[in-house]
């Protein structure tokens, strides 16, 4: 993207996860007004890998796996 937040304004959805959600959410938002602060933003990353691991298929860990 670029730093006035273009593609980001050009999003359906755009949410912000991670720690530093908590200190820069407000400026974002004067940027990218549908940004949205996920709950428990500095667990959210690792939720979400979580979420996709517990439904990846056996398939798709054979192929990680190596």
């Amino acid at each position: 993207g670029d730093e006035l937040g273009g593609v980001a304004h050009a999003a359906g959805r755009v949410l912000l996860v991670g720690g530093g959600a908590y200190y820069f959410a407000h400026a974002l938002k004067a940027t990218i007004p549908h940004l949205e602060t996920a709950r428990a933003p500095e667990f959210a990353t690792a939720l979400g890998y979580l979420a996709i691991g517990q439904n990846a298929t056996e398939e798709a860990w054979a192929r990680n796996r190596g």
